[in-house]
């Protein structure tokens, strides 16, 4: 990461200039998918980067994880708030995949958070305008500002190690499963279980333990994404589909 970060832990300017240009770009795409206009000036309240990448946990294959959190009022007049949660998902997705956004080699996937319609347990949307990933970040980086809003832990070797023992065993367990359901040819349902299920490990694990950016669960699912393992989950059910 010493391309990204200078030796006073400053953001690259370099790298700071891509991740802005980008994250402009992203909100522009997904304005015109709403039909909608952002007042930047008013409606941005921060682009963030968190995750590894502003921690001791990254290595040579991190991502630059970045938030934004906007006023989405706007977006909410012309659809609900499900429909605006669902489709944004959406185009991340798609903005990620048309754009491949990159800077000094690393890949950079882009969030937008909706400050008024945050997702509870009970399904319901609530109002809230106060910045919810500091209360659920370790460290967190305002690109826009240029500063630190939580600077980062330094852990202990042994809380490292303990972490990568976790994170095996955790990734283990998940290579199981996912094999059996193929090597048994389950229905694809199951598949689709198995999927949730290690998205619902992975989002729990983060808002149970707000001081640590990424637990085993986490760093169990980025492990099975780059293997390829989430891939051939992805791939059965649609061979499965295809056949029937």
């Amino acid at each position: 990461m010493k391309r990204v970060w200078t030796a006073d832990e400053k953001l690259n300017e370099a790298v700071r200039a891509q991740i802005l240009r980008y994250a402009y770009i992203f909100l522009d795409f997904i304005a015109e998918s709403f039909y909608v206009q952002f007042d930047y000036e008013k409606d941005l309240k921060d682009i963030m980067l968190v995750g590894s990448s502003t921690n001791y946990f990254y290595t040579s294959a991190s991502d630059l994880d970045i938030h934004i959190l906007m006023d989405t009022s706007k977006i909410l007049k012309v659809c609900s708030p499900r429909v605006a949660n669902d489709f944004s998902v959406f185009l991340e997705e798609q903005f990620i995949t048309f754009y491949r956004p990159t800077t000094v080699g690393r890949k950079m996937d882009f969030i937008i958070f909706h400050d008024q319609c945050l997702k509870e347990d009970n399904e319901s949307y609530v109002s809230d305008l106060s910045d919810p990933d500091t209360k659920r970040h370790a460290s967190l980086y305002s690109v826009l500002h240029n500063e630190w809003i939580a600077r980062p832990k330094k852990y202990s070797k042994e809380e490292i190690q303990q972490l990568r023992a976790e994170t095996i065993l955790v990734y283990s367990k998940m290579k199981e499963y996912a094999n059996r359901v193929i090597k048994e040819k389950l229905p694809t349902q199951a598949a689709h279980n198995l999927m949730m299920q290690f998205t619902k490990d992975r989002m729990t694990e983060r808002f149970e333990n707000p001081y640590k950016d990424y637990g085993p669960c986490n760093n169990a699912y980025r492990i099975a994404r780059r293997t390829g393992l989430l891939k051939k989950l992805e791939n059965y059910i649609k061979d499965t589909l295809s056949r029937s």
